[in-house]
């Protein structure tokens, strides 16, 4: 199964549209690879206590209870707001939701 599973991955990787999602844990962000009828790949991207993630075509968020990270494709970078339960992006608007 060893090889022909690879081979099957990269198939898969190569002949279907993917959709990339963005799964919140304890351990920090999953990135997770969907194809229309099954599960692909999925990496942790960055490393936190994440308590929400939101995420567009150009964007990620994070909420974490340090505060808000934001990565544009360049990697995650502190927002400056502080610790947040919830986060959302609507166009170019992020909305995040403090604890108190």
């Amino acid at each position: 199964m060893g090889e022909d599973a690879s081979e099957e991955r990269n198939l898969f990787a190569r002949t279907r549209e993917q959709t990339a999602a963005y799964v919140a844990s304890d351990l920090g962000v999953v990135r997770v690879d969907l194809g229309p009828d099954r599960i692909g790949e999925f990496s942790l991207v960055e490393r936190c206590s994440a308590r929400g993630v939101a995420a567009s075509d150009a964007l990620i968020t994070v909420a974490t209870p340090d505060d808000v990270l934001l990565d544009r494709g360049d990697g995650f970078a502190d927002a400056g707001f502080g610790a947040a339960t919830a986060v959302g992006i609507d166009g170019e608007t992020v909305y995040a939701g403090a604890p108190d």
